[in-house]
């Protein structure tokens, strides 16, 4: 069900509550809707600290299932990480603050956490896409767009594309059945579960396949910005 924001963040929310988040375990599954927010995040002895990209409110973080802290500490340390979240904001208890409250963030979803330097953090511009993904040894990446998906890799091929098929959806995971005259076929898929990149450490919502002319290939996807389940036709399958 859905994550109530009432009990943790008392007082008036300034932002509607996230969709219904699948994993009430985790709390690391993307949300079926979602629209996420950039920032950077640290955890102490005394809780959690949120800063955005774009220079909003900083604030409190509260990680009611603890899932951020866990996933920031296994990619950072006790060091900042850079987060893309779904964040209910309203405010909380501080006795050391004007008026005994300050502001403060539900987390609701996660999307992805790397370390600050590395991955995309908020020095680097967020890209178009709807889903990246990608894995390593072999290395391969699949962009996702409202119009394409496209395969890329070191070798040859290194790049093919195909005009982006309606995802079929079923019981949350998502597959995109490419198919063009004179290259290879690619079935792409990717589950609402959390993966981390055997390389950098980084965090992501979502696990991925990339099944190319035959060859399977798995690695991590996250959304981009906007989400994924509202853009562009989708086939839901029984």
């Amino acid at each position: 069900g859905r994550v109530s924001a009432t009990p943790l963040l008392p007082g008036c929310a300034r932002e509607s509550p996230a969709p219904a988040d699948r994993t009430a375990e985790t709390g690391a599954s993307p949300a079926a809707s979602q629209s996420w927010r950039r920032g950077t995040v640290r955890f102490a002895a005394s809780g959690g600290w949120w800063r955005p990209c774009d220079g909003g409110a900083e604030g409190l973080l509260v990680d009611p299932t603890g899932a951020l802290r866990q996933a920031v500490a296994l990619v950072s340390g006790d060091r900042d990480a850079y987060a893309e979240l779904a964040l209910v904001e309203g405010d909380a208890p501080d006795s050391g603050s004007p008026g005994g409250r300050r502001t403060a963030f539900m987390v609701t979803a996660i999307n992805r956490i790397t370390p600050d330097s590395e991955g995309g953090g908020c020095g680097r511009e967020p890209g178009a896409f709807l889903i990246r993904a990608s894995g390593n040894e072999p290395f391969w990446a699949v962009e996702v767009t409202r119009d394409s998906v496209v395969f890329m890799q070191p070798d040859a091929p290194s790049r093919l594309a195909w005009a982006a098929p309606a995802p079929l959806v079923r019981e949350g995971a998502r597959t995109w059945a490419c198919v063009a005259a004179g290259q290879p076929a690619l079935n792409f898929e990717i589950t609402p579960q959390p993966c981390r990149d055997s390389m950098s450490g980084a965090t992501s919502s979502w696990s991925a396949v990339a099944v190319l002319d035959g060859r399977s290939l798995r690695g991590c996807a996250y959304e981009g910005l906007g989400g994924v389940a509202d853009h562009g036709p989708r086939k839901e399958t029984p």
